[in-house]
């Protein structure tokens, strides 16, 4: 059973974080007035700021492109990190110790041990790093050289050598535990002790999506044992939901909504290099369902995304690509392959043939289920009419897979060419195909619908904005008033439904330090959520937020649901009640109230704007 933080702990790591000095580690904020901050959003280009941070209440929101969210939801969007990562990050740097539920102590992470691990892996990067420029890393620096890659590349992706039996002692030395120097996988224990793991190795430092180094991949100078050697599975460091060079590749993976995925730590660099920036590579295992996992979070299963593989042309290639097209359906995004015609991969590409090679490489890619149905066919016989058949049967499935129903039969026709067929064979096929599983299919999430605005006019808008502005920032200068508020005073659908979200939490609890939180969890779809942060971000339009004003505009937004009322009561007067002397006397009599109750407001909202 998954391990989930406490709520309490949830609920402090939130109080005791200012949002303001982790958002500040990324975007230069200035002061906005009333308490808010702004800057350049992070999330969008542009030029003049449009991200806005309130410190007193926790909350961020761009009016540029409607990012916004508590700290939590930073961390998430920004380094893409899960909920539970976000939390136990601010809790690391609170100095907390978080506490699990969800299968008992036993059953969860250590994340002392985990923080420990780190700590070991971080100086032990750092090692490597000093000793790739010492005299003993001559032999790794001439490898790279050979390859291309200078010396300010080494710096870029912090590249170190693993000289024979030093870190063990270094670590040692720096005052790290036995236990936590084993745990690491930077060295083992045999039967005279600790070994080094990575003996004259080169050495490339893996890290996670906020930048920790969880593992280590190493390449042999010499014939010491097998080519390529990893960190093994760690607490911190799981192969199959790593990839080398995301951290370093999130941000323009995010703005083109496209990763480049190549087969090597090498491949990454000569990406980058070539101005490729979107690469990276797995760590010693096929890509999977942990690396899809790790890729949505930046593409945000946005349909107009990219996964760009690049594989050898051999047997070995073929098998990447069936294992890479399984993960396909997983993907709102489309996925395409790109393989030189030699078979080189990017990095001899790029040396014998320079930068432009590896774009072209790139550009040149086609879609991947094309390749994988190429694939299929080169197996099979179509001499013979069994091959042929076999063919049809083997490219179904694929064809059937495919995202966009309407290239099914576009498809047929193409595969029936290559193998010989009738295209309604094939698309016959597909149909069996297609019966038997629609597991594939209506695999896009639904979008909500943005609420219909209705006919209200921008003067109500307006001020039904404010007073949720007030309701949000400054609820302690308007608890006497909050009786009188109900539902009819929003005819805004966004600021009734913003209300409503009010109202189910308890506007009497708005005092809460998470108050405003909950409302947004409170709120039916993201566009709501959206707008909530909004509202509790934008500054108030006055030099001076006090109590008259937070007040006056409470009564302002109270006095026009009163004339709203006014308007229905003289139609009521107009229409067939008033012709009863009954009827039109109650009716009369209401007015007077409503009158006298809209006079008794005006001592209050005068002077407030609209």
């Amino acid at each position: 059973m998954a391990q989930r933080i406490k709520a309490e702990d949830i609920s402090l790591v939130r109080e005791r974080t200012r949002i303001d000095e982790i958002i500040s580690e990324h975007v230069t904020l200035k002061s906005a007035g009333s308490g808010s901050l702004k800057g350049l959003c992070p999330f969008h280009d542009e030029r003049s700021p449009s991200f806005h941070v309130t410190p007193s209440k926790g909350f961020y929101y761009c009016f540029g492109c409607g990012e916004g969210g508590d700290v939590l939801d930073f961390l998430i969007n920004y380094e893409h990190l899960s909920f539970a990562e976000a939390v136990e990050k601010l809790g690391d740097k609170l100095g907390m110790t978080l506490r699990y539920e969800g299968g008992g102590p036993a059953a969860g992470v250590d994340h002392g041990l985990k923080r420990r691990v780190l700590a070991v892996n971080a100086s032990a990067a750092a090692f490597f790093t000093q000793q790739l420029r010492a005299n003993t890393g001559e032999q790794a620096r001439r490898f790279l050289t050979e390859r291309g890659f200078g010396e300010e590349t080494w710096q870029d992706f912090s590249l170190g050598y693993a000289p024979r039996n030093a870190v063990v002692r270094h670590l040692r030395e720096a005052g790290f535990s036995h236990k936590d120097i084993v745990e690491s996988g930077v060295a083992g224990q045999g039967d005279r002790g600790l070994y080094d793991r990575f003996r004259n190795r080169l050495i490339w430092p893996i890290h996670d999506l906020s930048g920790d180094v969880v593992g280590f991949g190493a390449r042999r100078l010499d014939d010491d044992g097998p080519k390529y050697l990893n960190t093994p599975e760690t607490i911190a460091y799981k192969k199959s939901q790593v990839l080398y060079g995301l951290y370093e590749a999130k941000k323009a993976i995010a703005a083109e909504q496209q990763a480049v995925v190549v087969e090597g730590y090498t491949d990454v660099m000569a990406c980058q290099l070539a101005g490729v920036t979107n690469a990276v590579a797995t760590c010693g295992t096929a890509f999977g369902a942990g690396h899809v996992q790790v890729l949505r979070r930046i593409l945000l299963d946005d349909a107009r995304g990219e996964v760009v593989f690049t594989f050898d042309g051999d047997e070995a290639g073929r098998k990447a690509a069936r294992k890479a097209y399984s993960e396909d359906q997983a993907f709102a995004a489309k996925t395409s392959v790109a393989i030189a015609e030699d078979g080189m991969d990017p990095c001899d590409l790029r040396l014998k043939f320079g930068d432009e090679a590896v774009r072209e490489l790139l550009a040149a890619r086609r879609p991947l289920f094309e390749f994988v149905l190429r694939a299929e066919i080169s197996e099979v016989d179509l001499r013979t009419a069994e091959g042929r058949s076999a063919g049809v049967r083997a490219v179904a499935p694929v064809v059937a897979g495919l995202k966009d129903p309407t290239l099914q039969p576009e498809y047929a026709r193409v595969v029936s060419g290559w193998l010989g067929v009738d295209p309604e064979l094939v698309m016959a096929a597909v149909q069996r195909v297609k019966s038997a599983d629609r597991s594939g299919q209506n695999r896009r999430r639904a979008v909500p619908e943005p609420p219909d605005p209705g006919m209200v006019s921008p003067q109500d808008s307006q001020l039904q904005r404010l007073a949720l502005k007030v309701l949000l920032q400054e609820p302690e200068r308007v608890q006497d008033w909050l009786d009188s508020l109900t539902a009819d005073a929003f005819t805004v659908p966004q600021a009734a439904a913003i209300f409503a979200a009010m109202e189910q939490v308890g506007l009497g609890r708005s005092v809460a330090p998470d108050w405003v939180r909950r409302v947004a969890d409170a709120c039916q779809n993201s566009d709501l959520r959206g707008q909530v942060h909004a509202l509790v971000t934008e500054p108030i339009p006055v030099a001076e937020v006090d109590d008259r004003y937070c007040v006056g505009v409470i009564a302002r937004l109270l006095d026009r649901a009163a004339e709203h009322g006014l308007e229905s009561l003289r139609a009521m007067l107009n229409g067939p009640q008033g012709a009863d002397p009954a009827q039109a006397a109650a009716v009369l009599g209401d007015l007077v109230q409503v009158e006298e109750y809209r006079r008794s407001l005006r001592e209050h909202w005068a002077g407030v704007e609209a």
